[in-house]
């Protein structure tokens, strides 16, 4: 089974939520029937907690199927193969999130015609997703996508490379949290912790996608407030070989996979795939054209230390009482420092023309 970088995935939440659903995606453009996480035994609310959260983002709970896998597979996975054999895509069920449960319904999955499946870690226990995926894959014959996102705590990068010998893609990373929600007018009344999907998660994403892309050889599928074909051509530069899209088909409906792929199409694809990652594919810095460092106003500096504090990079230094001091070379030109700074002590210079600044107060 092979995407091109043309093909727009539904991820597996409410925008595919039964076979209908998933049939409908598919007549809207999507390419592949992919089915929303099925677990053995579902828990928590049956209409999980979803709201708008900003401009194209939603707040919501992490949600499975309601329906028990041993009531949707007869019915659900039944009806969905069907379709997808009758469209001509691949038919590619979610699951979750257990390691028994996991290898249990992936076995029967496989058996019954699945194409692909997909591991969704969502609420898995982080120790528990390496052992669960090599059980999956040792049992399955089929590719299997790990989905993976940050709430984890691990290093996702560093995390796929470690699983890359199971896994055959991975898709980061889907929604990011927990986060709380909180409405200042109504806060009794507030969703309180869940989870953000859509435009606002859309950066994180593609900061993960980039760096695993640098990481693994295995298709790294970008998952994460798509909603466009620009969006869509810029996780292409970072490495991606597809993306996923929910929160924009839930809000726009199935149509707008084809529409994501009609607008992709301009772009050249297989022109601009890995453009940015081929630039910055081997390890190097990431660093602005600019090439500027930051320089330091010494009358206007109070000695606050807020700029080491706000630098990633070690490239500041500022004891208390004393007069920062910037290595230039590690400076990745991010400008935190210099919009942090209370006073207006820092500013930027060409990066030639600074090599160190600072020194005693």
């Amino acid at each position: 089974m092979r995407f091109d970088a043309l093909t727009v995935l539904p991820g597996p939440g409410p925008n595919v939520s039964g076979a209908a659903a998933a049939a409908e995606a598919v007549r809207g453009g999507a390419g592949a029937l992919v089915l929303q996480t099925v677990t053995v035994a579902p828990g928590g609310r049956a209409d999980p907690v979803r709201a708008p959260h900003g401009k194209d983002g939603a707040f919501h709970r992490l949600a499975c199927s309601p329906v028990p896998f041993d009531t949707w597979f007869p019915t659900e996975f039944a009806a969905a193969a069907a379709a997808a054999r009758a469209a001509g895509v691949p038919c590619i069920p979610s699951i979750g999130y257990r390691r028994e449960d996991v290898v249990l319904m992936g076995r029967r999955l496989a058996a019954a015609g699945a194409d692909a499946l997909i591991f969704d870690t969502a609420h898995t226990p982080t120790p528990e997703i390496g052992p669960a995926l090599a059980s999956l894959k040792a049992l399955v014959g089929v590719p299997v996508i790990l989905l993976l996102a940050p709430h984890h705590g691990e290093d996702l990068p560093e995390v796929c490379a470690r699983l890359e010998p199971f896994a055959d893609a991975f898709a980061l990373i889907g929604a990011f949290g927990p986060v709380l929600s909180l409405d200042a007018e109504a806060p009794a009344a507030s969703p309180g912790l869940g989870f953000l999907s859509g435009a606002p998660v859309r950066p994180i994403m593609q900061r993960f996608v980039f760096a695993a892309a640098r990481l693994v050889k295995k298709p790294v599928i970008a998952y994460g407030g798509i909603s466009t074909g620009a969006e869509a051509a810029e996780a292409l530069m970072l490495g991606a070989s597809a993306v996923m899209v929910t929160t924009a088909a839930v809000s726009r409906g199935p149509s707008v996979y084809g529409q994501i792929a009609a607008d992709l199409r301009a772009w050249d694809p297989a022109k601009i795939k890995g453009e940015y990652i081929r630039k910055y594919g081997h390890g190097q810095r990431v660093v602005t054209e600019k090439e500027e460092t930051p320089e330091l106003i010494p009358d206007a500096c109070i000695t606050c230390t807020f700029c080491e504090t706000v630098c990633f990079y070690d490239a500041l230094v500022a004891p208390v009482r004393t007069l920062p001091t910037l290595a230039a070379e590690p400076c990745f030109q991010c400008g935190l420092c210099v919009s942090a700074c209370p006073t207006g002590a820092l500013t930027f210079r060409p990066r030639d023309s600074v090599t160190q600044m600072g020194g005693s107060s």
